[in-house]
């Protein structure tokens, strides 16, 4: 026989071992958990269209690629600078 399906002595049903159980149930029952999830409402979210969202990326990515050209420059100015 499997030693999983043993009864062993220490695992009797004793009055203890089923005091503890309980508290360990109710423990889990009665105590608020704080690990839930909750939506988080943001005041500054813009509701934006369809379009209005693709222009704003557009303009993200212009202002991205004027800062890379920009570091570029400086790089470049560095090194002939020594």
């Amino acid at each position: 026989m499997p030693d999983y399906l043993v009864c062993r002595p220490e695992m009797e049903n004793t009055p203890e071992n089923f005091s503890i159980a309980v508290l360990i149930l109710c423990s889990f029952i009665l105590c608020p958990s704080y690990g839930y999830c909750q939506e988080i409402k943001l005041s500054s979210s813009i509701g934006l269209s369809l379009q209005e969202a693709v222009n704003l990326t557009f303009k993200n990515n212009r202002e991205i690629k004027v800062q890379e050209e920009e570091i570029g420059d400086t790089k470049n100015n560095k090194d002939k600078n020594g």
